[in-house]
């Protein structure tokens, strides 16, 4: 599928991708907002938004699951924005069931605000 939505609502869609099992993304974009979910076999398997308050480090932070040091050290690490997880594992402060806990709640939150 690929064009415009038009008069399809958002939930209508994302079922649509459900039952074909269909894989790819889902890209939305109102204003200067923009979210993506990325479908493999119709399971949402991950989403970005471009806002910051839906940003990993802001979900981190105003979790209180990590610092602002330990994300600016962690991202010096890894040297890249997709690794910011990863590296605040390797550093300890972490561990990497809470790391997944808290990016599977990122994803579900970016999904959850194109039902806005």
């Amino acid at each position: 599928m690929q064009g415009q939505l038009g008069e399809k609502l958002i939930p209508d869609l994302i079922r649509e991708i459900s039952d074909k099992k269909g894989s790819g993304l889902l890209r939305v974009v109102r204003g200067k907002s923009i979210r993506a979910i990325f479908f493999e076999g119709g399971i949402p398997r991950f989403a970005i938004s471009n806002l910051a308050n839906e940003q990993l480090e802001h979900k981190l932070a105003s979790d209180g699951l990590a610092t602002v040091a330990q994300i600016e050290q962690a991202k010096k690490l890894s040297g890249k924005a997709n690794q910011l997880g990863p590296a605040l594992v390797q550093m300890g402060s972490l561990t990497d069931d809470l790391m997944r806990k808290t990016v599977r709640d990122q994803v579900m939150g970016i999904v959850m605000s194109l039902f806005e």
